[in-house]
């Protein structure tokens, strides 16, 4: 592992002989403007501070960014990635990293729920009871996937989610004049999904007319 005292002057090679190649004054300050933060997983971690980070783009361009993995592979003797980051400071760095995280189980929890979307689209064409129970056992399997759901902020955040394929849902399960038997389907999922989320069917119930109600004059 590289130590913060040798990144110093290893990355102002870097700088030095990238001045020499590339030909651009705002290039020059951008990198100017770099500190050295970190070389984690095969990866140079290079910052700006907040207040200088529209410079990233000059850094960032396709072509002067293969530039500057060819110098620094030079420099430290092998290729790195080069990652780029708001702040200049371990702290920053580990701050980014957190921010990774969390966007990535995001995407994870976008991408169950369109899988969560599409078996239930894919199981409405009768509307039958047998509809909704495979819909609730979609939000089941979409209740796992859940960071922390025993918690009450994991149970929040499934119940915005759940509100969000309910309503969207009524959309085919739910017909504009519902006999009793829809309606009693309806009900046992908004009971069923309640008891996940920890709250009572019929605040479910109230909170799911206003997110269709919102859905509805948001198209």
């Amino acid at each position: 592992m590289i130590s913060s005292a040798a990144l110093l002057p290893l990355w102002a090679t870097c700088v030095d002989r990238l001045k020499d190649r590339v030909n651009n004054r705002t290039f020059w300050e951008a990198l100017e403007h770099t500190v050295p933060v970190a070389v984690e997983d095969n990866v140079l971690i290079i910052g700006l501070n907040a207040e200088d980070f529209n410079y990233a783009s000059y850094i960032l361009q396709q072509t002067t960014l293969y530039i500057v993995k060819e110098e620094v592979a030079k420099a430290f003797n092998q290729p790195y990635d080069v990652r780029l980051i708001e702040g200049t400071t371990p702290a920053d760095w580990i701050a980014a990293k957190t921010s990774d995280a969390t966007l990535l189980e995001i995407k994870k929890r976008e991408s169950t729920l369109s899988q969560v979307s599409s078996v239930a689209s894919s199981r409405t064409a009768s509307g039958g009871s047998s509809n909704w129970d495979n819909l609730g056992d979609s939000i089941a399997r979409y209740y796992e996937t859940v960071p922390h759901h025993g918690l009450p902020q994991g149970k929040a955040q499934f119940l915005n989610e759940a509100l969000y394929q309910l309503a969207e849902s009524m959309n085919t399960l739910y017909p504009e004049n519902p006999d009793e038997a829809t309606e009693r389907a309806l009900a046992r999922t908004i009971e069923r999904v309640a008891r996940f989320a920890d709250v009572t069917p019929t605040m479910l119930a109230f909170e799911l007319m206003r997110t269709r109600a919102y859905l509805q004059s948001a198209s």
